[in-house]
């Protein structure tokens, strides 16, 4: 029993740890809150992935999150600048 509680011990400190000392997790977006962020809605983020045109998306077991980082470099991947027209050049 006391190794058990032990054990369970040492786990909680290494999750407090890893949570304290690493930004894994921190930047880590559920799908509603990526859509959310990206004004759109949660379908439209799965159309997106089905055409391989949205934003990176981790799957862990059956939950897909979205990292704040990887929708940010999407979101710059999509940028444009306006064009001249002909008539003004």
């Amino acid at each position: 029993m006391v190794s058990c509680r032990r054990a369970l011990e040492r786990a909680v400190m290494t999750i407090d740890h890893l949570n304290r000392n690493s930004s894994f997790n921190s930047d880590l977006l559920t799908r509603v809150a990526a859509a959310k962020l990206l004004d759109v809605s949660p379908r439209t983020l799965d159309r997106w992935h089905l055409e391989r045109t949205g934003p990176p998306r981790i799957t862990i077991g059956r939950k897909v999150r979205y990292r704040l980082a990887s929708i940010n470099r999407w979101l710059a991947t999509r940028e444009t600048v306006p064009q001249l027209s002909q008539r003004h050049a």
